[in-house]
């Protein structure tokens, strides 16, 4: 505590026993002000790559009849629909560090390998849930950034403060922020969280969620408001593809009504793009049984918004 200034402090009703916060998060948000911050996060990463990858792997490996590695997928382990995994869950292996922060980047998914003349072939859904969120809203201006290819972040900035859309596109001080916000704001971001990610003044990062509400009005008008009108009245909402999230909170408590108005956001919009994905493997089943022997190509992996296809090596370009 003596070595590191204090930003946060650990949750706790009674004041007097609360302590300063040394979580990850919190490691993080200091890992650019203090070297031990910044050492103490390098050894949490490199132990979660050993512990999670060097480690496990192999064993799990050594007990398949084959040699291959056998996860298990849960098509119901979660609220939204995404899909979870256990023995190894493949959607909690290490991502990496931050290079932003000086953090290694570790490319840890390339410790895979296809069998003897196969490869792997990866096909993800660029920015699913930005699309999706367009396509709930209906904000012009967010469908015409897919319609017309263009680049989210750096559209989002133009919008919001005017500047050149080619000069935000390379910009990072005007478009890292948004990216982070575009990212966080339908996973219940406040400004805080977005001061604190982005390293920004809070003035600044409250003045680009007023900027961004009062532009783009459609987004609070047929996603915020409705989703939260119905979570009230009717005590659940609906995805896109008729997943049902039922309340259990009191939401007479102003604490646990703002994380259920939190979490009925994310559900629309992360559930939907689960069920546009589960579609997909669907589609791709079909396809597949109509074309290819199931010998030659095979889905081996679904992380999130993506898939992972094991195929004969010269068929990639078919």
């Amino acid at each position: 505590y003596e070595c590191l200034p204090i930003i946060r402090w650990t949750k706790n009703d009674d004041k007097d026993k609360r302590n300063p916060a040394t979580d990850k998060i919190t490691l993080t948000m200091l890992a650019d002000q203090s070297p031990l911050a910044y050492a103490l996060v390098k050894y949490s990463l490199y132990e979660s790559l050993l512990t999670k990858m060097v480690q496990a792997l192999p064993e799990w490996a050594a007990n398949t009849m084959d040699g291959n590695i056998h996860g298990f997928f849960k098509l119901h382990g979660t609220r939204t629909g995404r899909w979870s995994g256990s023995d190894p869950n493949f959607f909690n292996l290490p991502k990496g560090g931050d290079p932003e922060k000086g953090m290694p980047d570790i490319p840890v998914m390339y410790v895979f390998k296809a069998r003897k003349r196969k490869i792997y072939l990866y096909a993800d859904i660029s920015q699913a849930e930005l699309r999706v969120a367009a396509h709930v809203t209906q904000e012009p201006a967010l469908l015409r950034i897919y319609e017309q290819d263009l680049d989210y972040h750096a559209t989002i900035a133009s919008e919001l403060f005017g500047v050149d859309y080619e000069e935000a596109k390379t910009n990072d001080t005007v478009r890292g922020p948004i990216k982070r916000f575009n990212f966080g704001l339908f996973y219940g971001l406040t400004p805080e969280g977005l001061a604190r990610q982005a390293n920004i003044p809070l003035e600044n990062a409250r003045d680009i969620f007023a900027k961004y509400f009062a532009k783009f009005t459609l987004v609070e008008q047929n996603l915020f408001a409705p989703t939260k009108e119905a979570i009230v009245r009717q005590g659940y909402v609906e995805s896109l593809f008729g997943r049902l999230w039922w309340n259990t909170m009191d939401l007479n408590d102003k604490r646990q009504r703002e994380r259920v108005f939190r979490q009925v956001i994310n559900f629309i919009i992360q559930s939907s793009s689960s069920g546009i994905v589960n579609c997909g493997v669907r589609d791709f089943a079909a396809a597949r049984n109509e074309t290819y022997d199931r010998s030659k190509v095979m889905m081996v992996n679904s992380i999130y918004d993506s898939l992972v296809v094991e195929l004969d090596e010269g068929l990639e370009c078919e």
